[in-house]
């Protein structure tokens, strides 16, 4: 996750998925900048215009709107886990 130092991640607003990603950098002492979407779609779609550096959500949407990418391969989803929510 080091390496999103100073990053600009898409995230949708109002989510924990937004809250958690400021928790992860706070904890880690990175910076980073969001910009935030109210429709997810607009977040993967942002995304993909270059607009963003990342995006963030669950894994399994993650690996989902990944395999509908052009180039599915030209996109890494990150091992690590901001959050487990129950």
């Amino acid at each position: 996750m080091e390496d999103l130092d100073g990053a600009t991640v898409c995230v949708t607003t109002g989510t924990t998925t937004e809250q958690n990603l400021a928790d992860a950098f706070r904890e880690r002492g990175l910076t980073f900048t969001a910009v935030t979407f109210e429709d997810t779609s607009a977040v993967y779609g942002a995304y993909q215009d270059g607009r963003c550096d990342a995006a963030t959500s669950d894994k399994s949407q993650l690996a989902a709107v990944r395999s509908g990418f052009e180039n599915p391969d030209d996109h890494v989803i990150l091992e690590v886990t901001m959050s487990k929510e129950l």
